[in-house]
């Protein structure tokens, strides 16, 4: 016999996006597809960029983070922020990549 207090209890709130599998299946789709463009050679310069901007995005500039995926702008006034705000500062590569 099944009692209530023997079920195990559902999350019904993922705490971070990153632990639901969807979205995981989508970051790696996502890290394949940018390290497929890289020669050998320039990974890990490459993965170095990323982690550096990720890093600038998350703690010092999360507002940036925010808008950029938020809905409130289209793609194209998305497109022109990051040629606005980071093509200056990055690699051709990551800019393509965003």
């Amino acid at each position: 016999m099944i009692r209530v207090n023997d079920q195990k209890k559902v999350k019904a709130h993922i705490p971070s996006v990153m632990e639901d599998p969807s979205a995981i299946s989508i970051a790696k789709v996502y890290a394949k597809a940018f390290l497929g463009t890289i020669q050998e050679s320039d990974k890990d310069s490459a993965i170095e960029e990323v982690s550096e901007f990720l890093h600038a995005v998350t703690t010092q500039f999360p507002d940036f983070g925010l808008i950029l995926t938020s809905h409130s702008l289209n793609k194209d006034e998305r497109l022109s922020l990051i040629d606005r705000v980071v093509a200056p500062h990055a690699s051709e590569l990551l800019t393509n990549f965003l």
